[in-house]
């Protein structure tokens, strides 16, 4: 979190000797990171002035800096994790340093890091080799989507309004999930209790922050839950369900009485079909305004208690 201000930063000074060894080898770029979390949401289709206020959104309200943090401090875990496994012959330690593309003797130490340039010992050859590996070890660790990710639909601009919010979901499922299936059938079973913890956190961050917008009062529709439904709500949250979730929304919209054609082409639609039901009379206007508002969770509530004593 100290590192987040960073991202206010025109030039890389000040960085500490972590950030500077995670861009050079490519982790982070002082002169593109700043618009990276802009172009992951806008799939590098938009432009002009809608450009730069996206960009001005995801700076100001931490997103950039929390990314940058993440990828020096994933490239810091990474070397560790090579010094850690390049000369050990048990376990699954071969496996992974071969799955990085690594050979051996590429894992050279110097004082308590491994090196990463040639003055430090490794061919040019080597040096290649060792940085694709922390980038690679990094993507693993940090998600960032990519056109590999996801379907190829999604990287078609006609459907930019319905893959935006969806980019994540697929990234997952590759990423992380896909990892966690590699590394069962290598017999490795440790990430799978890893994942597991994903919930009892997700859990406990859903009930602050309903505390939160509720003023110290969790949301009506939570009220009267079991210890099943906060489970279920937990592994939803968590992403556990990777792309199956979009077949979950769609069931769950249903038995609300939906048609769960909203639900599964996202946000954006059923703006549009609010919209739509405004104009032909069967919904009101100030509720799908309301709802159409940036962080709207955080005063909806409020301003609908207040129209109502009004």
């Amino acid at each position: 979190m100290t590192e987040i201000p960073q991202s206010y930063k025109k030039t890389p000074a000040g960085n500490d000797a972590a950030a500077d060894l995670a861009e050079l080898v490519g982790v982070i770029d002082s002169a593109v990171l700043n618009h990276t979390m802009g172009d992951l949401y806008t799939q590098g289709m938009v432009g002009g002035a809608a450009k730069k206020i996206n960009s001005a959104f995801f700076k100001y309200n931490l997103m950039e800096g929390m990314n940058r943090s993440f990828r020096v401090g994933a490239s810091e875990a990474a070397m560790r994790f090579m010094l850690r496994n390049a000369n050990s012959v048990e376990g699954h330690s071969k496996r992974w340093m071969q799955e990085l593309g690594l050979r051996t003797g590429d894992i050279v130490q110097v004082g308590d890091r491994i090196a990463v340039t040639e003055a430090e010992g490794l061919t040019a050859e080597q040096v290649v080799r060792v940085h694709a590996a922390i980038n690679q070890w990094v993507d693993g660790a940090v998600l960032r989507p990519d056109a590999a990710d996801k379907p190829i639909w999604m990287n078609d601009p006609h459907w930019a309004l319905i893959a935006h919010l969806k980019q994540f979901v697929y990234s997952f499922q590759k990423v992380i999930l896909g990892r966690v299936a590699h590394e069962v059938t290598n017999g490795n079973y440790a990430p799978v209790l890893a994942l597991t913890s994903y919930v009892p956190v997700m859990i406990a961050a859903d009930l602050v922050k309903g505390i939160i917008q509720g003023g110290g009062d969790e949301p009506e529709w939570k009220k009267g839950w079991t210890a099943a439904d906060y489970v279920g709500r937990g592994i939803e949250r968590a992403g556990l369900y990777g792309v199956g979730q979009f077949g979950m929304d769609v069931a769950s919209d249903v038995e609300r009485g939906g048609s769960g054609a909203f639900a599964l082409l996202g946000p954006t639609v059923e703006q549009l079909g609010d919209a739509v039901q405004v104009l032909g009379g069967s919904k009101q206007f100030a509720p799908v305004l309301l709802r159409s508002m940036p962080a709207n969770a955080l005063y909806k509530d409020s301003l609908a208690k207040a129209g109502e004593e009004g």
